[in-house]
Parts: C-alpha cells; sequence; structure tokens
C-alpha cells in the first residue's frame, strides 16, 4: 500500500500554476481508510485471543475457590463423600445438573453461581480427567 502526497511544491498553485490533483487525495484517504480498518481489525483479534487465554484462569480459580475444599485441586481429595473427577464419567448435562442442584451435602451452586460460570466450571473439570 503506498500513501501519495503532494509535495509542498505541487500543492502551492503559485509556484506550479496546478491545483492539487483530486485522484491523488482519493488514492491517500482510501490508503488512510485501510491502514485504519487493518489496525483497528488487529487490535480486535488481540483483545479477543487475550480473553481466550484468560477464560481457563477464571475457571480454574471459580474451582479452587468454590470446589476444591472437598474435591482437591486435582479433583481427587474426596472430602465428605466428593467424588473423584478425574475419573468421573458424566457428561456436560449430567455435570451441569449436579452443580446447579448439588447432592447430599454439595450445595446449590445455582443459587450462587451464573450459567456461565457453572459452564466454565464444567470446562475446567474435564480437564482434570485422566
Amino acid at each position: 500500500m503506498i500513501l501519495l502526497y503532494n509535495s509542498p511544491s505541487k500543492t502551492n498553485p503559485q509556484t506550479t500554476g496546478k491545483t492539487p490533483s483530486k485522484k491523488i487525495e482519493c488514492v491517500a484517504l482510501i490508503d488512510l481508510f485501510l491502514i485504519n480498518f487493518f489496525i483497528f481489525f488487529i487490535a480486535l483479534c488481540c483483545a479477543t485471543g487475550a480473553r481466550a487465554q484468560s477464560e481457563p484462569l477464571i475457571s480454574k480459580a471459580l474451582f479452587k475457590k468454590k470446589c476444591a475444599t472437598c474435591h482437591g485441586n486435582n479433583g481427587t481429595k474426596g472430602r465428605w463423600g466428593a467424588k473423584n473427577l478425574q475419573i468421573s464419567k458424566l457428561n456436560d448435562n449430567e455435570l451441569f445438573t449436579m452443580i446447579n442442584t448439588g447432592k447430599g451435602i454439595m450445595p446449590k451452586w445455582g443459587k450462587k453461581l451464573t450459567q456461565t460460570q457453572i459452564l466454565s466450571v464444567i470446562e475446567y473439570v474435564k480437564t482434570l480427567r485422566k
């Protein structure tokens, strides 16, 4: 992409007797627009990538805060009858129901966590499986 700029001698009608070319101005504006568009697009892609990389960290932190007391940081603790999450065979729907409604002394996290947070924990729990 080449930006075309008028030199001072071409823009000064007293020195050349000509006015700036409309074609050159148009090309310069189009190039400037394209440069700005690509900068915006790259910034948008970088922001999306940063968000995607931070979600597992949020999921892990949420798991450690709400679940690790009974399940342990790696999912194998089993305190107060908590299941070993590394060998769990529950699918996503079953995990969602279990987390949302609780079981036994496991709290009903549906009253304290949003649906998005529960889904985030489910994705993290699946990373613990062997």
